[in-house]
């Protein structure tokens, strides 16, 4: 390429030649060049030579050419920032309120205390789950606890209420059992009494001891179910009578009786007849 000097043309009539890849186009005015660089036919770094100009410069210094600027963003746009999405207030939970409500209202209906506890549990997982955006943690706490105590207290009353009924009934149906054992004892001690009188002249024995061990083989038998002492005999027994036939006047004599008595105020008897029952004691 050879080096051009002359004086500069005016902008109008400025006749520019382009070099391109050791090729040398043109000459072509600022508006046709701005075409072909705006198709991409030429670049900004391609060299370009025009009267005036001492030697090869690119398209770009040429200030007809110089590509528009965008604009720039004024300095007090840079510095605002982005506001940060305002948050909205967390949500009140719904259930740990419904849980609070009836935990309370337990004590005064006391069915609301079930579902006070199971509400104050559905509650609390919700809100572990929310993650924050549902509170009243210390509401479902204060439900959950309410319920659980009425239910601890109701158990209480109702087990006492329960022991002071049943216990009771046990106790009257344990008493029963002894004295119904007792007049079971006196009877079979009443029939061996019987079959030693058959044998000895319709007499009875002077002691129970005669009764051992031919018509009675274990001792055990004279100690009452309602005794508290297990070391001595329990019945009482009246020597000196004859057996009588049931039909006799003097069959209802009593022959033997348990000294101790129940708790409902009977005890054991047997006449003479071999007859026995639990009658009041005297």
């Amino acid at each position: 390429m050879t080096r051009r000097d002359a004086v500069g043309p005016s902008k109008d009539n400025m006749q520019i030649h382009v070099s391109r890849n050791g090729q040398e186009y043109g000459p072509y005015s600022i508006e046709e060049l701005r075409q072909y660089i705006a198709s991409g036919m030429f670049a900004y770094s391609d060299l370009a030579w025009y009267e005036g100009l001492s030697a090869w410069t690119p398209l770009s210094a040429i200030p007809e050419l110089r590509p528009v600027q965008p604009p720039r963003r004024s300095s007090s746009a840079s510095l605002v920032r982005p506001t940060a999405p305002t948050q909205s207030e967390p949500e009140t939970s719904g259930l740990a309120v419904a849980g609070l409500v009836l935990g309370i209202l337990s004590f005064l209906v006391g069915i609301t205390a079930i579902p006070a506890v199971i509400c104050g549990h559905m509650s609390l997982s919700r809100i572990k789950k929310a993650a924050g955006a549902i509170v009243g943690r210390g509401m479902a706490i204060a439900g959950l606890v309410l319920g659980y105590v009425f239910i601890g207290l109701f158990t209480l009353f109702f087990t006492a209420l329960l022991i002071g009924v049943a216990l009771p009934v046990f106790e009257a149906g344990h008493d029963r059992a002894k004295a119904t054992k007792s007049l079971s004892q006196a009877k079979q001690i009443g029939s061996a009494c019987i079959s030693y009188a058959l044998e000895h002249e319709y007499n009875f024995p002077s002691s129970l001891d005669d009764l051992f061990p031919r018509y009675l083989t274990d001792r055990s038998i004279l100690i009452s179910p309602l005794s508290k002492d297990k070391s001595t005999p329990s019945y009482e027994y009246f020597p000196g009578m004859q057996y009588a036939d049931p039909t006799d006047p003097r069959a209802d004599r009593i022959l033997l009786r348990d000294k101790y008595v129940s708790k409902s105020g009977r005890r054991a008897e047997v006449d003479v007849a071999g007859a026995g029952r639990l009658v009041p004691a005297r």
